[in-house]
């Protein structure tokens, strides 16, 4: 058996790479604390009580953020969020404007996830006419959404989209809106 003697040039490679590759451990380390905390805040924030729908262009982060809304929604503006799965069942979210009568806010409001199984027929659901009051959380996208198509500019509601962009639906309406989505709390 031959004993182990690695070339000069070998071990002069490991010991270049060696710092770097030492960093690199240490820098994951800490993206693993930061994400750690963020986590612990998210979820402290899903269990504070909700917030007033006024308070929330005041609030800097709003991500997770409980949202206590009263008012109605306006049916004629609607959207379907297009390729959401749901236990292997193809289907889409409904989002739709909700007037928070407090503040005099628009709010995007995703209403939950409808099974679309056969795509030559619409999807169909309706909207409460009666004021609710409601409680949500402030959804944050992580980042920018891949767009299979341009958003719809004209046509008949509701739209389907494959991805948001809440400030550019606010400009379509002429309505000054929360830039994020707000996905109900369950029940």
């Amino acid at each position: 058996m031959k004993p182990f003697r690695p070339g000069v040039l070998p071990t002069l490679v490991v010991l270049l790479l060696l710092p770097g590759l030492v960093a690199l451990g240490c820098w994951q380390l800490s993206r693993a604390e930061q994400k750690r905390q963020l986590l612990a805040t998210y979820a402290e924030r899903r269990s504070a009580d909700p917030v007033a729908a006024a308070r929330l262009p005041l609030i800097e982060d709003a991500a997770y953020r409980r949202v206590r809304l009263y008012g109605r929604f306006d049916a004629q503006y609607s959207l379907l969020l297009d390729n959401r799965m749901r236990d292997g069942r193809p289907g889409v979210e409904v989002l739709q404007p909700f007037h928070d009568q407090p503040s005099g806010l628009w709010l995007l409001v995703n209403r939950g996830w409808l099974p679309w199984p056969d795509r030559r027929t619409p999807v169909s659901f309706s909207t409460p006419d009666q004021p609710l009051s409601l409680e949500a959380w402030v959804y944050v996208s992580p980042g920018a959404a891949f767009q299979l198509q341009v958003d719809p500019q004209g046509g008949a509601w509701p739209h389907l989209v494959t991805a948001l962009d809440a400030t550019q639906f606010w400009s379509q309406l002429q309505r000054e809106g929360f830039a994020h989505e707000l996905r109900l709390e369950p029940g």
